[in-house]
């Protein structure tokens, strides 16, 4: 299976199950900006007036480590080196200025941290590689999943498959903006 193709099996069982999801993830690196507003320029005047206005985040730096750490998933009967949880950094682009822009959320960062690891995780700095908004607002999601190794025969190797655990609550960090000096 490639990648592209498995991102998009991803994102789409994730879609589905953050119905079911709670703001729990606490963001531990020490944000570069308390509080920023952020705004939506609905006219395309070029200018933010005060009903264009649509929240105020926190800034973290893009060119440094982001480390995030969220609360213990227990599934009964599963032991810790079976579970995962599936770790992404999400951005909203605001391309559109009705409807619902969590339709457009895009992943940054896409990651599988093992649950016998702990529950804090640290995203690497945003590359010129990643496809990143800065300035967009942004968040983290985490949501459990069951690792199984497998035995793949067209590489001869074993390699893991994770599945994402159904009815589990995914929990998600408030929103932020990144920024960076580049």
């Amino acid at each position: 299976m490639n990648k592209r193709f498995s991102l998009v099996l991803i994102l789409a069982s994730v879609a589905v199950l953050t119905a079911a999801c709670q703001v729990s993830v606490t963001i531990d690196t020490p944000p570069i900006k308390e509080a920023e507003d952020f705004f939506i320029d609905s006219n395309n005047n070029g200018i933010f007036e005060d009903d264009e206005y649509y929240a105020t985040y926190a800034v973290y730096s893009a060119d440094a480590p982001l480390q995030v750490s969220w609360e213990t998933f227990v599934l009964e009967d599963v032991s810790p080196n079976e579970l995962s949880y599936l770790v992404i950094l999400y951005q909203l682009p605001f391309t559109q200025t009705e409807g619902d822009p969590f339709e457009e959320a895009v992943p940054i960062k896409v990651a599988h941290h093992w649950a016998e690891a702990g529950t804090t995780f640290t995203f690497d700095s945003i590359g010129f590689g990643d496809q990143a908004c800065f300035g967009c607002p942004t968040y983290v999601l985490i949501a459990p999943e069951i690792v199984t190794q497998v035995y793949d025969e067209a590489s001869d190797t074993y390699v893991y498959e994770y599945e994402l655990i159904e009815d589990a609550i995914v929990q998600v960090s408030p929103e932020f903006l990144l920024e960076t000096s580049r």
